[in-house]
Formats: C-alpha cells, structure tokens, sequence
C-alpha cells in the first residue's frame, strides 16, 4: 500500500517545511453502526406509512364495520346459544350459522387478537401522525420567527405598506385584541390561538387513550350474572368469571346479601320498577356496604358494579293443614319453576307443586303467580280453585287440605362486571370532546418590519382567514400617522 502525505508548497525563499502527516484516517463502520443507520432509515419509512391518511381512514372503517358485526351477533354467550340460534341448516348470508361464529370469534369479537390488532395499528397511524405532522407544525408555530427581509412578506395572505408607521404603535393595537407580541429592533412577530394548533395533538391522544381503554377492558373485563333468592347470599368473586388480565380477587373476598326484594307495579297491574336490598358483607359477618338498587341505579363497591337486571320468583312459602299434613298444619317452602314458553303458557308465570295423595300418588295442588302480589290455586284436575294473596291470611281448602299462602319469595337478577378500562375510556372522551372544540380555534400570526419611514406588515392564520383579514384591516386602519417633524 501506498501512503500519501499532504503536498506543502514552497514560496521559493527556502527550504520547505517538512510534509505533516494526514491525521485523517477513515475508519469504517461497525456493524452495530450499519444496523442502527438501517434501522433508523426503516423506521422513517415505516413511520410514513402508517402517517398516511387513507390508511387511517380503511383502519377506522374496519373497526366500525367489525363493531357493527359485534352488535348485530350477542357477544359472550354460551355455544349452546349460538347452535340454537344460529343452525347450520339456516344460515345467514350463506354462510353464517354457528359453526363460523364459534371458529372465527365473532362471539366475542372485541377480545380477539385481530380486533386488538386493529385497535393497534390504528393507535400507531395517530401517534405516527403526531410525531411526522402535529408535532413539528407546533413546534413552527411556537419559533420567534422575525422577518428582516421585506421580500418575506410578499408570500403572505395579507401583506401591506404602511407610509409614516412606526412598528411601536403596532404593537399595542395587536396586544389589545389578545396577541403575544414581541419586538426585535425594527422588527415584530405576534401570535395568537397558540391551543388551536396545540389541540389537534390532544385529539390523537385521547383517541390513544380511548384504543388503550378499550384494549384493556377486553382483555380485563370480568363479569358475572347470578339469579339469587331474597335471603340468600354469594361470594362476590366467585359469580365472576375470570379474564386474561382480570385475574384479582374482587372486593376483597366479601359477600353480597339480598335483605329484600320489591316489585313495584303500574295501575294496570304491568312491572314499572323492581329493587333490590343489598348488603356487602365481610369474611367475619359484618355489614360494610348497604344499598337500594334498582335498573340503571346500581351498586358500586371496590371495583366491581352491580346492576339490577332481571328478576324471577324463587318459592312459595304455605301453610297446609288436614290429610297427610295433620291437623295442626306444616309451614313449607315450595321451589317455583318458570313455565313460560311451555305448552299452553303466555308471559311470565311461574308454578309450584303441593303433593297432597300419598309417595306413589301423582296428585296434588298446583299453584301459579306471575309476580309477588298473589297466587292462583288449582286443583289436581285442573279446575281453578281460587286466587289468594300473601299478606291476607286467607285460607282455601282444596283436595281435602287446608292452605294459606304465607309469601311468594322473589330472586334478583343482578349483573356483575369489573372493567378497570373505563377510565381510560371516559378521560379519553372528555379530552376528545374538549380538544376538537379548541381545535377550531384559529391560530393567527402578524409580522411586521421597520424599513425607514415604511412599515411592512403581514400575516396570515390557519382558520377563518375572513375574519382575519378584517381584523387586520381593522388594526392598520387604527394605525397613527408618524409624526416626520
């Protein structure tokens, strides 16, 4: 190898001075090196892409068309449900019955890895949108940029020469109509609705926050239903079902007891209102919480929310005297069964059975109520027998025994859910709402210079640039001649 040295040039007046050594060397790169330049250039590369509009717009149409799908289909039901109802022999469009439902995950379609997938990608188009358009446009719109050529001026939306001005009068005219301004010399740069350009970045993150809301309600969300006598009491976290990050236990490992459970009906004797009475109770038997809920008024204890959905009749409590019950007569509590959609049977009505023949005998009395107010007896044959209500004390002798009706026991329906993304998701709508509001702030700029005795004022403003220019025009009209003397 050859060794090249730098070549000194000599004046002719003496000796040269000895060469001096290149002390620039080329080193080459390391491969940690070509991988971090390449990474950072694919990185750009994907940045861009996924900045892209269009791509945004498939990204948000997909969800809607996938959330609409998910309304339409009933999410998180059991496989016997969607067999029943969705048949292989009737299918939808030609080839939805249950089979695809349960294979694809439609039937919890909000949890699936492609709908979360999704749900990402979109989150990395906003916050790629952000960082490649929002961001540097801010950082533009907050630079103290003072113009110091009048050519600079010849660009803008609105551009004037002012004879006999003084940039000093302009600055009080603009601060008075809400401007930042700031002097430099000769020169001026006043802005205002700095938030407007501000805000279309808190609109992204609170698109974030509500895709990271979502994301983690699917995957945390826990819930549970449970049909519970009035009296009767669960464990809190056991009507639960688990989930991928749900997996705590709720409500510190307390019960929930219903005291009571009330039916309130409209004059045509139709359910208006049904409550509940509810008792959070520890692991040593104290009462910590307690509360009257009703439908969309529900109970909230360390997480997890409780809401009236449904109600049934759970037994019938009666008081049977003569034949196999003696003559002093046996208080019992006979379970209800829900006859609705039985043969023969319209609405809701539930029924109960009083054997009254001896173990081999079939026969018996069957009693029927449609909610807590009374009951109808008939006898073995079926010939109605009479109605009786709970609180009347009132007795019916039928197949030779004596009844009274002491109560008709009802059951609350309640639905339990633990969803620890909804604060995400209602922070991320509030900041949504505020944000697209301010969004439509304007963000106007104003540039002056001094050059002698002219004055070159410009500016211009990203929204309502009508309203802009008047108030433009109506500042260089307020302007003062300077006075020359």
């Amino acid at each position: 190898a050859r060794e090249l040295d730098t070549i000194s040039v000599s004046n002719g007046s003496g000796p040269s001075s000895p060469p001096k050594p290149n002390k620039q060397t080329y080193v080459p790169p390391t491969l940690a090196d070509i991988a971090k330049e390449e990474a950072g250039i694919l990185f750009k590369k994907t940045t861009k892409s996924l900045s892209s509009l269009p791509l945004a717009i498939a990204e948000l149409a997909v969800i809607a068309a996938l959330s609409a799908v998910g309304t339409i289909i009933e999410q998180e039901k059991a496989p016997i449900y969607y067999i029943q109802n969705y048949p292989d022999d009737q299918r939808i469009l030609g080839f939805i019955d249950y089979n695809f439902i349960l294979s694809t995950g439609i039937d919890h379609i909000y949890s699936t890895w492609w709908f979360l997938s999704l749900l990402a990608l979109l989150g990395a188009s906003l916050a790629a949108c952000s960082s490649t358009t929002q961001v540097p446009m801010v950082k533009v719109a907050r630079k103290w940029d003072f113009f110091k050529r009048k050519s600079q001026f010849y660009k803008m939306e609105v551009a004037e020469e002012i004879d006999n001005a003084r940039v000093s009068d302009l600055a009080p005219l603009l601060a008075s109509r809400g401007y930042q301004v700031f002097t430099k010399g000769e020169s001026l740069y006043g802005f205002k609705g700095l938030v407007g350009r501000l805000a279309p970045i808190g609109v992204h993150v609170a698109l974030l926050f509500i895709l990271c809301g979502s994301a983690y309600s699917s995957l945390a969300l826990t819930r549970g239903s449970t049909m519970t006598p009035q009296g009767a009491d669960f464990d809190i976290a056991s009507a639960m079902r688990p989930s991928p990050l749900g997996m705590r236990k709720f409500a510190g490992g307390n019960r929930l007891r219903v005291n009571n459970f009330e039916i309130e009906n409209y004059a045509s004797g139709s359910v208006s209102q049904f409550y509940s009475d509810l008792s959070v109770v520890s692991p040593r038997g104290e009462e910590v919480y307690r509360k009257t809920v009703s439908v969309n008024d529900p109970l909230r204890y360390e997480g997890v929310t409780m809401y009236q959905t449904d109600w049934s009749l759970s037994s019938l409590i009666v008081n049977a005297k003569g034949g196999k019950f003696g003559a002093e007569g046996v208080d019992l509590q006979l379970p209800m069964a829900k006859l609705e959609e039985k043969a023969g049977v319209s609405g809701q009505i539930w029924g109960a059975f009083l054997p009254t023949g001896g173990e081999a005998s079939r026969s018996g009395i069957s009693i029927l109520a449609r909610d807590l107010n009374s009951a109808v007896v008939y006898k073995a044959n079926g010939e109605f027998a009479g109605v009786r209500r709970p609180d009347s004390g009132k007795e019916i002798e039928v197949e030779g025994v004596t009844i009274t009706i002491r109560d008709i026991v009802g059951a609350t329906g309640l639905e339990l859910k633990s969803d620890p993304g909804v604060p995400f998701i209602y922070a991320g709508y509030g900041g949504l709402i505020v944000t697209s509001f301010l969004s439509f702030l304007s963000h106007s700029q104003v540039w002056a210079l001094q050059e002698g005795e002219v004055l070159f004022v410009g500016g211009r403003s990203n929204r309502a640039k009508f309203g802009f220019n008047q108030e433009m025009d109506s500042v260089l009209n307020e302007m003062p001649e300077a006075n020359t003397m």
